[in-house]
């Protein structure tokens, strides 16, 4: 079971730096801020409990995986809860390359546990970014 999970951590951190190495153009500012403050909203609405907000943010590509709000809040409750609620929440990297992109964050969760979130990114036919996905990967130590 340990060494299962030792290495899902490892996919996801070396999928976590392939995503964002695939996007090597630095995202431009106006995208920029728009992706860091949707990143920011979502938790937010994780952390009011909001989930038809939070599932608005969710790419379409994501919306027909859980249907509707209430099973995608459910599954972030279940297997991402340090996005809920977190201690401390830091967009760092943003990656464009078209319409796709990834962005990732430092995110410190209500224990202190720390961890690096990469989202998958896709732009709408409008122009508005959405969340893709998420990768988690918790890393090494505590913030007291």
């Amino acid at each position: 079971m340990r060494s299962l999970r030792l290495m899902r951590s490892a996919f996801a951190g070396a999928l976590a730096v392939c995503l964002l190495a695939l996007w090597a153009p630095a995202a431009a500012a106006d995208d920029a801020a728009d992706i860091r403050a949707l990143l920011e909203a979502q938790t937010a609405a994780f952390t009011a409990g909001d989930a038809d907000r939070a599932f608005g943010f969710a790419s379409p590509n994501i919306q027909a995986r859980f249907g509707d709000a209430e099973t995608f809040l459910l599954m972030v409750e279940s297997g991402y809860g340090a996005l809920i609620g977190p201690s401390a929440y830091r967009v760092e990297e943003i990656e464009l390359r078209g319409d796709k992109g990834a962005a990732s964050a430092h995110v410190v969760g209500k224990d202190g546990r720390i961890y690096k979130a990469v989202y998958p990114l896709a732009r709408l036919p409008s122009g508005e970014w959405r969340i893709d996905g998420c990768f988690l990967e918790q890393g090494k130590g505590r913030m007291s």
